[in-house]
Formats: structure tokens, C-alpha cells, sequence
């Protein structure tokens, strides 16, 4: 798989996951934007970014800040 698809692949992820988790959390009275701190937490680089880091040579917080995009 070509690199840019894999940081289109990567954003993509990122976007999914942040709406579910937005989604779980109005349906149990939390504002969404809790939930999209956490999930951006989630995918930093210090917690499972670190397994982003060893497949595809970014984060998917440092591909869509654009340090690593082509």
C-alpha cells in the first residue's frame, strides 16, 4: 500500500473513531467533545501511537497535523 493512502487510511480511522466515540458519549449524557479528547489521547503518540509509528512511520495525530504528509 502506497504511503499517502495509508495516511488517507490512517485520517480516516482517526475521523471513525472520534464520531463513534462522540456518539457513545451523547447517548450516555457526556458532551461529545469529552469523547473526542479521548480518542485523540487514545491515538497519541505516547498510547497506541506507538504502533502506527512501527507499521506506517506516523501517528495518526502526526499525519493529520501534516508533519509527515507528502
Amino acid at each position: 500500500m502506497d504511503a499517502g493512502y495509508s495516511n488517507i487510511l490512517l485520517l480516516g480511522l482517526l475521523l471513525l473513531a472520534g464520531l463513534f466515540a462522540g456518539q457513545g458519549a451523547s447517548k450516555l449524557g457526556i458532551p461529545r467533545v469529552a469523547a473526542y479528547v479521548l480518542t485523540g489521547t487514545l491515538f497519541s503518540p505516547e498510547l497506541l501511537g506507538h504502533y502506527f509509528q512501527a507499521n506506517h512511520q506516523c501517528s495518526p495525530i502526526n499525519c493529520t497535523r501534516g508533519t509527515n504528509l507528502r
